[in-house]
């Protein structure tokens, strides 16, 4: 109770932000975890057991990635969330859930389309 802040990371299928505290901003700190896997592209190809969610093609990739995008736009219009990261931008090592490849060859969800999602957050 010593900061402004109140952060959580959270990796559900939507995410959950933290209670709102009196005095303090609700944050979510770290949400994502999909997993998404291009053959050719993997830091360890033999070892993809790191994972939260797995997305099976990048139809199931973008849908997830939505799905917590929405549900961020919706806490932030009706509870007052003041601010959340994605993770990751790019995989790491073992960790498949960013938005590019390790190798940053493979962008998994392009640009516009990330812009167009988040654009509800941007409009108020």
């Amino acid at each position: 109770g010593s900061s402004d802040v109140y952060d959580t990371h959270t990796y559900e299928d939507t995410p959950r932000a933290p209670e709102w505290r009196r005095g303090r901003a609700s944050v979510i700190g770290e949400f994502g975890g999909v997993s998404y896997s291009v053959a050719g592209h993997l830091w360890f190809p033999d070892r993809v057991d790191r994972l939260y969610q797995a997305a099976k093609t990048p139809e199931d990739y973008l849908a997830r990635y939505k799905r917590k995008m929405d549900e961020v736009v919706r806490q932030k219009r009706a509870e007052g969330l003041a601010a959340s990261i994605y993770t990751e931008t790019t995989d790491v090592e073992g960790e498949l859930n960013g938005l590019l490849t390790y190798d940053r060859e493979v962008i998994k969800i392009p640009a516009a389309t990330l812009a167009e999602i988040a654009a509800p957050l941007t409009k108020e």
